[in-house]
């Protein structure tokens, strides 16, 4: 049954739109995501080359090959793992102290997304006061 049919007995402040479809021909979330990926291709462009030519400047030759293979595979592992930590936090409740009415294959439901950041600055946290601690170490124990 059609909206504007079931609607007939009530008085509507706007009425119904019967028909949704894009007049246009274009959306724009797909332009903008089009935008924002080739403004971050272009971004990360130099950080793949440049990067690579740093790492061959200012390290030796004989170790080159397995630095530049260490960088590459960090580099590759960090979408890896953001993948991982949101797929594992979106299955989580938003508001953890609250137990659910609904599961997480409902539509209605919204996923714990801000635990992943909260995850990834404590590790941040940590990574520096690791970075610190290291530091203070003289250089005979390492």
């Amino acid at each position: 049954m059609r909206r504007k049919e079931q609607n007939d007995n009530l008085c509507d402040a706007v009425p119904a739109v019967d028909d949704c479809r894009n007049e246009h021909g274009w959306n724009m979330a797909a332009v903008l995501l089009c935008a924002t990926n080739a403004i971050l291709g272009m971004g990360f462009s130099l950080y793949w080359t440049c990067g690579a030519a740093y790492l061959d400047d200012n390290v030796r030759n004989n170790v080159m090959p397995m630095l530049l293979a260490i960088v590459h595979c960090i580099r590759m592992l960090g979408p890896l793992f953001g993948y991982m930590l949101a797929a594992y936090t979106l299955t989580k409740f938003i508001e953890p102290s609250l137990t659910p009415t609904i599961t997480n294959e409902d539509p209605r439901w919204v996923g714990a997304w801000w635990m992943g950041w909260c995850k990834i600055c404590t590790l941040k946290i940590r990574k520096r006061q690791l970075w610190f601690t290291l530091i203070m170490i003289p250089d005979e124990y390492i």
